[in-house]
């Protein structure tokens, strides 16, 4: 299939997906998403759960996501049994739950549902209660007697009526899919007759414990505070393209600078992150500056270069969001005295 396989969580972090997508089983969901390193993502990546009860994983979504992640809930209204040949007409359900306000995450937004609506689906905007409320129900019983009918063991038949293939189709289409499938069909339907029952008492199955309903409304301001700069100048006794690295000079000062300019005229891409504002001279370097420790992070480069001062090493490490970057990251400190950084990277690095 042309896919890139991970066992390790840590590892498909650390490739900075652009997208999320849960397509664990219902009751699996919340404790897959709860062993996600999400701290190794990028803060504003996209989570999309495509699964067939929707007001559950949002709320779940709501609660457990930082709220500078994106969220969409969807449900293609189809599965590998029911859509062998096409796409085509087909429904596509989903609601945008949270999306940044930012250009790049509604046009991220809209380039993921694009998948769907280019194969031809038919795309429904609906909101998570008011789907479970029209399929969950209609899923379960369709379920209940797809697993019946294959306990009758049904054969097909050299005459079949057009009534019994359907038959015979709704017992490959639902027994082709997991039990754990089924079994949170049942717990969501149960769930929600209960609730039916107790409508007089106002009980309202939306509400989700911790104040997920107002992180709906909160849309994270991330930090656009960094000037990427590509460098065209020239390069003289440039090292070749293997041996090229991605470094980040943490402590941009007139000592960071003079090691940055070297490295660029090297050829490596050089990052540098300061809390003093060296934009100007980061751009005449051809260096891409940042004043965000996040952002710096999360362009996960290879070598982190500290040029701080002495004094100001301990709480500067101390301050950089170190699980944002790979875990195979080189420290290098360029300081006066060896003994004293040496001693802070093994305190914080070594678990």
């Amino acid at each position: 299939m042309g896919v890139y396989f991970f066992s390790n969580p840590h590892d498909l972090c650390e490739q900075h997906p652009e997208v999320i997508l849960l397509c664990t089983s219902i009751i699996s969901t919340e404790r897959v998403l709860n062993t996600l390193p999400l701290q190794r993502l990028k803060r504003s990546t996209l989570f999309v759960y495509v699964l067939s009860v929707k007001e559950l994983a949002k709320n779940l979504l709501l609660d457990v996501l930082p709220s500078d992640f994106d969220i969409i809930c969807s449900h293609p209204m189809f599965g590998p049994q029911s859509a062998r040949q096409s796409w085509k007409d087909l429904f596509f359900v989903y609601e945008k739950v949270r999306i940044g306000s930012e250009s790049s995450s509604v046009q991220r937004c809209e380039q993921f549902l694009g998948i769907f609506q280019s194969e031809g689906c038919r795309m429904v905007e609906m909101s998570c209660q008011e789907h479970d409320r029209f399929a969950a129900g209609s899923q379960f019983m369709t379920h209940t007697v797809g697993r019946v009918l294959n306990m009758l063991g049904l054969e097909p038949t050299p005459i079949n009526t057009k009534g019994y293939e359907a038959l015979l189709n709704l017992i490959e289409n639902t027994c082709g899919d997991s039990f754990d499938l089924y079994y949170g069909l049942h717990q969501v339907v149960r769930k929600q007759l209960f609730e039916q029952g107790e409508k007089v008492k106002n009980l309202n199955y939306s509400s989700y414990p911790n104040g997920a309903s107002s992180a709906l409304s909160s849309i994270a301001l991330r930090s656009q505070d960094f000037l990427p700069y590509e460098f065209k100048g020239k390069i003289s006794e440039s090292v070749d393209d293997s041996s090229k690295l991605k470094i980040a000079i943490v402590g941009f000062g007139n000592f960071g600078q003079f090691l940055a300019k070297t490295m660029v005229c090297q050829g490596h891409s050089v990052l540098a992150y300061s809390r003093t504002d060296y934009r100007d001279a980061a751009e005449k370097l051809g260096v891409s500056f940042f004043s965000d420790a996040n952002d710096l992070c999360e362009e996960h480069p290879e070598v982190v270069l500290l040029c701080t001062s002495i004094l100001s090493t301990e709480k500067v490490l101390k301050s950089m969001p170190s699980q944002r970057l790979k875990r195979s990251t080189l420290f290098v400190d360029v300081l006066s005295v060896k003994e004293f950084p040496m001693n802070l990277f093994i305190q914080k690095f070594t678990a």
